[in-house]
C-alpha cells in the first residue's frame, strides 16, 4: 500500500487527490491533502525524487504502525526544512533500520522532542555517531559536559547561561530519545532526569555566585573581614530530592546558608563591610531563580517552586542553619516531615545541606509521634484528592487520582514517618527503594511489593509518554481517541482501548494496596499513641515531683531535641 502510494504521488502514474484518499485513509491519515502537499513540496526538485521514493514506503509503513501518521509527515518535513537538504537527510535515515525507527518513533510520538532536533538538525547525527544512546551519564559525566558549555561563555553571563540553556536542551533530547526507544529501565531514566537538573542548577548557581562575589564581597561568618568565607547550598526537594524527576516537573528547592555575619570587600586597600549574609544569599537565590525560569534564546530551564520553605511564600526566601532548626523544633507541622523526607543537597556548598538534614533528622523521622499523625497523613490526601475534583476528573489523574502515583508515594511515606526514627534502614528518598524496604520487614507481602513497583513504575511511564507529546506539565490522561491511541503506541500496546484496561487494573489495585496499608499503619499509630501517653503521664508525674533529670529523659523519649543541653531549666517553664 506504501509503494502504491509512492508511485502515485511521484512515479508517473497520473491519479487525482479523490482516487488516493482510500489509501491514505488505510494507513490512518485525518489531512491526507496536507500530508501530500508536504511531501510534494520535498519531491519539487528532480535530484530529490529518486531517494524520497525509495525512502516514502519506509515513513508509510511507520506511519501505519506508531498510531501517528500525520504527525510523522509533518515532523519529517520541518527537519528536512530545517537542514535544507532533503537528499542529505534521505541518506541519513537510509543508512540502517535503527537509524530510521529512532527517527519514525520520535518524530510520532514527541513534538516537544522534535522540536529540538528542527532547531538543531545537527543533534541528529551526533545521537548516531557519538554513542550518546548507549550508556547512562554518571553525575560526574554531566558535570564534565556542562563545566565545558561553561567554560564557553568565559567572563560573559549571559553567554555562559545561554551555553547551559543549549546543553541541557539537547542532554534532554538524548534522554527522551532513550526512553521512547526502550533503551534503559525507568529508573535509569529518572536518575538521569534528576542529575541534569542538578547539575544545570549547579552551574547557573556558579555563575552567579562568581558574579555576587565580584559586586559585594565575602560573606563571612564573623564580624571579622579575615572571618571564614560562609557556604550556601541549594536543597532539592520533592522528586528532584528523590531523584525521581519526570521531564515537565518544576523542580522544588530550599536555600539554607551556614551563619549569620556581614559581606566584606576590598576598597582602595581596606576591608569594608557591606550588606548582611542574609540580604546576600537572598539576592543570589533570586539571580539563581530568575536565570532557571526566564526565557533567552535557547528557550527556559525549569520552573521552580519554593513553597515547601518554612512560611512557604510568605517566608524569607533563604535561612540559616540556625534558623531552619528553631523553625521546625517549635513550629513543624506533618506535611513538612512528609516534604523533608526527599530533602538532599543538590548544588553549592553540600556540607552546609549535610548539616541542615541532620540538623532537622530529629523532626523528619522522631522515635516518638503524636497519636494524631497518621491521621493528620490521611487528612492531607484527602485534601488534596478533593482539590483535583475540583478541578477535572478524578480518575484520569495519574498523579493524584485513586491508585495514582501519590497512593503509592504516600504508602511509603507515610510508613517512613512512623517507623523510620526507630528503623534507620527505612529513611531512604526513593519510593521504589522504601517499598523494598517494607517487602524485606515483612510490612508489604513480596507480591504486593511487586505490583506496587510495577504499578509505579507503568504510570511514570505512561506520565513520561503524555509530557512528551507536547512538553506539557500535565499528569491527566487525554480524553481523545486519537491521543490515547498515540501514547498507546508509544508503549507498545495494540490501541487505546487496551491501554484504558491497563490503567484502570493498576490503578484500581495501587488504590485497594493504599487503603489495606493505611489500615496496618493505624494499628501501628494506635500502638504508638498508647505509648506516648504513658510517656506523658510519666512527664506529668515527673514534674511533680520535682525531678529535672527525669523530665529532661522522658521529653527526649517523647522527640524534643537535645540542642546541646539547652533542655536544662525547663521545668518552671512547663509547669
Amino acid at each position: 500500500m506504501g509503494r502504491e502510494l509512492t508511485e502515485s504521488l511521484l512515479g508517473e502514474r497520473d491519479r487525482s487527490r479523490g482516487e488516493l484518499l482510500p489509501l491514505w485513509s488505510a494507513l490512518g491519515f485525518e489531512e491526507p491533502q496536507r500530508a501530500e502537499d508536504l511531501i510534494l513540496a520535498i519531491g519539487e526538485d528532480p535530484f530529490d525524487r529518486g531517494p524520497l521514493m525509495q525512502f516514502l514506503p519506509h515513513l508509510f509503513l511507520a506511519a501505519a504502525a506508531f498510531g501517528a501518521p500525520d504527525r510523522l509527515v509533518g515532523n519529517f518535513s520541518r527537519f528536512v526544512n530545517a537542514h535544507g537538504s532533503p537528499r542529505y537527510v534521505i541518506s541519513i535515515l537510509m543508512t540502517s533500520e535503527p537509524v530510521r525507527d529512532l527517527s519514525f518513533r520520535l518524530w510520532s510520538h514527541s513534538d516537544a522532542l522534535s522540536d529540538v532536533l528542527v532547531r538543531n538538525p545537527e543533534y541528529l547525527e551526533w545521537l548516531l555517531t557519538d554513542a550518546a544512546l548507549d550508556i547512562t551519564r554518571s553525575r560526574r559525566e554531566f558535570d564534565a559536559e556542562f563545566f565545558s558549555a561553561w567554560e564557553t561563555g568565559g567572563a560573559d553571563d549571559v553567554r555562559a547561561l545561554e551555553a547551559i540553556r543549549r546543553t541541557h536542551r539537547r542532554e534532554l533530547l538524548r534522554i527522551g530519545v532513550r526512553d521512547l526507544l526502550d533503551l534503559a529501565p525507568l529508573r535509569e531514566i529518572l536518575h538521569e532526569i534528576s542529575w541534569l537538573a542538578e547539575t544545570v542548577v549547579e552551574r547557573v548557581l556558579r555563575v552567579h555566585t562568581r558574579a555576587m562575589l565580584r559586586e559585594f564581597g565575602v560573606p563571612r561568618a564573623e564580624d571579622e573581614p579575615d572571618g571564614p568565607q560562609v557556604g550556601f547550598c541549594v536543597m532539592g526537594m520533592g522528586k528532584l530530592g528523590g531523584e525521581e524527576l519526570n521531564y515537565s516537573s518544576d523542580i522544588d528547592l530550599m536555600f539554607v546558608y551556614a551563619r549569620e555575619g556581614w559581606v566584606w570587600r576590598e576598597d582602595a586597600g581596606r576591608s569594608v563591610r557591606g550588606i548582611t549574609n542574609h540580604e546576600f544569599f537572598t539576592r543570589l537565590g533570586k539571580r539563581l531563580v530568575q536565570s532557571l525560569t526566564e526565557w533567552g534564546r535557547e528557550g527556559f530551564l525549569y520552573r521552580v517552586d519554593l513553597r515547601l520553605r518554612p512560611e512557604g511564600d510568605t517566608g524569607p526566601l533563604v535561612r540559616s542553619l540556625e534558623s531552619y532548626e528553631n523553625y521546625y523544633a517549635s513550629h513543624g507541622e506533618t506535611w513538612e516531615r512528609m516534604a523533608l523526607i526527599k530533602m538532599r543537597p543538590i548544588a553549592g556548598d553540600r556540607s552546609v545541606g549535610r548539616a541542615l538534614i541532620e540538623a532537622v533528622q530529629p523532626f523528619v523521622f522522631p522515635r516518638h509521634l503524636g497519636a494524631d499523625v497518621l491521621e493528620e497523613i490521611a487528612a492531607i490526601k484527602g485534601r488534596i484528592e478533593r482539590e483535583v475534583v475540583r478541578r477535572g476528573p478524578l480518575q484520569s489523574n495519574l498523579k493524584l487520582g485513586p491508585g495514582g502515583i501519590r497512593d503509592i508515594e504516600f504508602i511509603a511515606q507515610s510508613f517512613q514517618i512512623l517507623q523510620a526514627g526507630q528503623h534507620p534502614r527505612l529513611q531512604r528518598r526513593g519510593t521504589i527503594e522504601v517499598l523494598r524496604e517494607m517487602g524485606s520487614m515483612g510490612v508489604l507481602q513480596e507480591g504486593e511489593v511487586r505490583d506496587l513497583i510495577e504499578g509505579y513504575a507503568f504510570l511514570r511511564r505512561l506520565e513520561h509518554r503524555i509530557q512528551m507529546d507536547h512538553q506539557l506539565q500535565t499528569h491527566v490522561l487525554p480524553s481523545d481517541a486519537k491521543t490515547r491511541h498515540r501514547i498507546a503506541k508509544s508503549l507498545g500496546m495494540e490501541d487505546a482501548p487496551r491501554l484504558m484496561v491497563e490503567v484502570s487494573d493498576r490503578m484500581r489495585r495501587n488504590r485497594a494496596l493504599y487503603e489495606s496499608s493505611l489500615v496496618q499503619e493505624r494499628v501501628v499509630g494506635s500502638r504508638a499513641r498508647t505509648e506516648r501517653e504513658r510517656n506523658v503521664q510519666y512527664l506529668i508525674d515527673r514534674l511533680n515531683a520535682g525531678d529535672e533529670p527525669g523530665v529532661v529523659g522522658c521529653l527526649h523519649t517523647l522527640g524534643w531535641p537535645d540542642h546541646g543541653g539547652r533542655s536544662e531549666g525547663l521545668i518552671p517553664h512547663l509547669r
